[in-house]
């Protein structure tokens, strides 16, 4: 039998917010983590045993994505951000986007927003990173692998 031989480039993930790439500045090791905040199911015991298994239909999802302080990613972030906060109306909501062009994984929200500025900033000898959380509604999740060779 063949060996099957997968391939990962986290230079293939793509990171889309309000129309705005964010392809470069990514922070050492993980760069984006993605946690959805419910489970799909939720299971309830009677006191007899009886399972009842119900379908949660929450999305949301706490996207955070990891940059190096002096990313030009910070610039675009911050900048939505404070538009956000001080125009009316949801001026910083708007559709969210990270996918593997490698692979099969995607997530997709029409709605998503920035939670707040990164709470953790330090200034060092070297470079620090930042950590900006998106809030989503996750409307398309597909936490598909990578292609074969």
């Amino acid at each position: 039998m063949a060996l099957d031989v997968k391939v990962y480039d986290s230079s293939s993930v793509s990171i889309v917010f309000l129309a705005v790439p964010i392809d470069s500045g990514y922070d050492e090791d993980e760069f984006l983590a993605i946690e959805q905040e419910e489970d799909d199911f939720e299971v309830v015991k009677s006191t007899d045993g009886t399972l009842t298994r119900s379908r949660r239909e929450d999305r949301g999802t706490v996207v955070t994505i990891k940059l190096i302080q002096e990313s030009d990613a910070n610039s675009a972030l911050a900048a939505i951000n404070a538009l956000d906060r001080s125009a009316p109306n949801g001026a910083g909501v708007g559709p969210f986007l990270a996918r593997n062009r490698n692979g099969l994984a995607i997530f997709a929200a029409s709605k998503a927003w920035i939670m707040g500025p990164p709470k953790d900033v330090t200034f060092a000898r070297g470079a620090k990173g930042r950590s900006w959380k998106i809030y989503c509604q996750m409307d398309n999740r597909f936490d598909g692998g990578s292609a074969s060779l």
